[in-house]
């Protein structure tokens, strides 16, 4: 930039005139000089008043070159000798508006402010910062959000409907299409061939297009509704088809997956969750949670028993002032065992049995080893041991030295300890 001074634009020109250019393109050079030396500027080659004095020089060779009219038309309309000085375009200013810089009249001193350079970058990178911190969030929700999982269940409880769509079309031994009304009649089973019968729709009247193809709802427009235990209870299911008097076609048709996908989302049309009426889960601690107001866990399977095993103990335990209750309806009784054998019941008339299945009183111990019963004040240094013989006698066998009676003693009816010493 050093180079370009008064002499070289001189030269320049009358170069440009010996060529014998016309004035539009000497105009058009003249222009691309003007715009090299505000690049010149903004990058700091040239300072303001080197820039001000070449392009004045630059605009006295434009006023030869224009045409007169286009002149005329320029300084009605622009300010006289007057710079808009600014930046060259960069990168950012793409995404930002140019910033407006003060108007410099010729031969006045150009103020000492920061260069605009200075502003517009930091701007530029403020805004390209907010840029990316957007277009990451959005991909941080896109990709790595959980977002809720949402089934497709009603807000209550319901079962779908167990229905079937089964479509066909009717002819005759020939290949005509039958029109009419035609009696038809659907059934489940449980194989190919033979096997056993989960649903029978019964006959019903079918009437089939011109083209005799008829479109039947099995579980709706013919027969009652499907149970759910054909399709929870049997892996396969094979649907035959009966047209009026003949015999069942064959072969049978395998119902497809698409009536199972009624336990996929939902158990018997009931969600999983923990709100009320929904199917209980286990969450990531290990709990079965359910949220009913009075849940309970019970078998509905007749003549079998229920079974609550753990590898390690098991812990029934209530929370605040509830209690736990054992209950065995009906004529059942409360058992006790350890090891596999039987120690203890309660019958269902309220008697306890500890080494008998049918105690006599409201506390019977039967044991034949040794002492029965022992009262305990001290673990095994500190008791009473109570023994009954085969004879029905009764041994006390107090740790102490003192059996104390408060009140009178009756050993039999015939000898009697009074409370004052007596007999």
């Amino acid at each position: 930039m050093k180079t370009i001074n008064q002499d070289t634009i001189h030269a320049y020109v009358e170069e440009l005139e010996k060529k014998g250019l016309t004035n539009e393109l000497i105009l058009r050079k003249l222009n691309s000089t003007q715009e090299y030396l505000y690049w010149g500027y903004s990058n700091d080659h040239l300072s303001f008043p080197e820039f001000q004095q070449l392009k004045d020089v630059i605009a006295n060779y434009k006023a030869k070159y224009e045409p007169l009219d286009l002149l005329e038309a320029k300084e009605s309309i622009l300010e006289p000798e007057t710079v808009q000085h600014s930046k060259t375009d960069t990168f950012l200013h793409r995404w930002i508006p140019r910033l407006s810089l003060p108007t410099i009249k010729k031969n006045e001193k150009a103020p000492n402010t920061p260069h605009p350079l200075n502003a517009r970058f930091y701007i530029g990178m403020a805004f390209t910062m907010l840029i990316f911190v957007i277009l990451g969030v959005s991909i941080y929700d896109q990709f790595f959000t959980t977002t809720s999982r949402t089934l497709a269940y009603p807000p209550s409880p319901s079962a779908a409907s167990r229905i079937l769509s089964f479509q066909g079309r009717l002819t005759d031994s020939l290949g005509n299409p039958i029109t009419a009304a035609t009696n038809m009649r659907f059934r489940l089973y449980t194989a190919s061939s033979g096997g056993s019968t989960l649903y029978d729709s019964g006959t019903c009247s079918i009437t089939p297009d011109q083209d005799g193809v008829h479109n039947v709802l099995i579980g709706s427009d013919c027969g009652a509704e499907v149970a759910s235990s054909v399709f929870t209870e049997n892996t396969q299911v094979w649907l035959g088809v009966t047209v009026g008097s003949d015999s069942e076609m064959t072969p049978r048709q395998r119902i497809a997956n698409v009536p199972y996908a009624i336990n996929a989302e939902t158990l018997q049309g009931l969600p999983v969750g923990t709100e009320v009426s929904t199917i209980p889960y286990i969450n990531a601690g290990g709990d079965l949670l359910m949220a009913a107001a009075s849940p309970q866990i019970g078998s509905t399977y007749t003549n079998q028993d229920f079974l609550l095993s753990s590898a390690r103990a098991i812990t029934i335990q209530s929370a605040g002032a509830g209690d736990v209750t054992l209950t065995a309806t009906e004529s059942g009784t409360i058992k006790f065992a350890t090891g596999g054998s039987q120690h203890g019941v309660i019958t269902n008339g309220g008697l306890f049995g500890f080494g008998t299945t049918g105690p006599d009183g409201k506390l019977d111990v039967l044991y034949t080893g040794g002492e029965q019963l022992r009262l305990t004040y001290a673990d095994g240094s500190t008791y009473t041991g109570f023994t009954t013989n085969s004879g029905g006698d009764l041994t006390i066998d107090p740790s102490g030295d003192d059996l104390t009676v408060g009140g009178d003693l009756i050993l039999a009816d015939t000898f009697t300890v009074q409370a004052g010493g007596k007999t």
